[in-house]
């Protein structure tokens, strides 16, 4: 994800860089995606991006980020980050397990004002997949939500099928 040089100021510094939208490793994957499409005289449109969990974070990251949307987005069990920008709007699939319990956990109201309050203030920076759904729309992302029931936080013989089917239509 980051490098990290040991100082709590660094490790707090990339936290913060993740949830403000600037993640290294995005830029390189892009620049890697890019030598790779150049070499074999591939376009942007050629391109597919596939993802699981933090892995589903960055293709969608880098979906994003680049010039012109490629092909499509497919992010199993993935999230987006808070603030996130949007250059580009390609076509992404969002896998999610009904028993995820990383991005999908049952959500449970806060007994207390004082949590309840903290919940609120937290809400901006949800990582759970309703959270997603709400940023994508706000950002005019088309997408396509694909339940799948009793999957856990991992990926499926479904799941994989439903990914490179849509992969394949785009």
């Amino acid at each position: 994800w980051f490098e990290y040089g040991g100082a709590p100021h660094r490790q707090a510094k990339a936290w913060f860089s993740h949830v403000f939208n600037h993640i290294p490793v995005v830029d390189k994957v892009n620049d890697f995606i890019d030598a790779q499409l150049k070499k074999r005289g591939l376009t942007t449109n050629d391109l597919g991006l596939i993802g699981q969990s933090m892995g589903g974070l960055v293709a969608m990251q880098a979906g994003f980020y680049r010039e012109k949307p490629c092909a499509g987005v497919v992010a199993h069990g993935g999230t987006v980050m808070p603030l996130t920008k949007i250059r580009s709007k390609p076509k992404v699939l969002l896998i999610m397990g009904d028993k995820d319990p990383i991005f999908y956990p049952p959500q449970v109201k806060p007994k207390g004002l004082l949590k309840r309050i903290f919940a609120l203030a937290a809400k901006p920076f949800s990582l759970h997949h309703d959270a997603t759904v709400e940023r994508l729309k706000s950002k005019g992302v088309p997408f396509t939500e694909k339940f799948i029931p009793g999957l856990e936080h991992c990926i499926s013989d479904e799941s994989w099928e439903a990914g490179n089917d849509f992969i394949a239509r785009q």
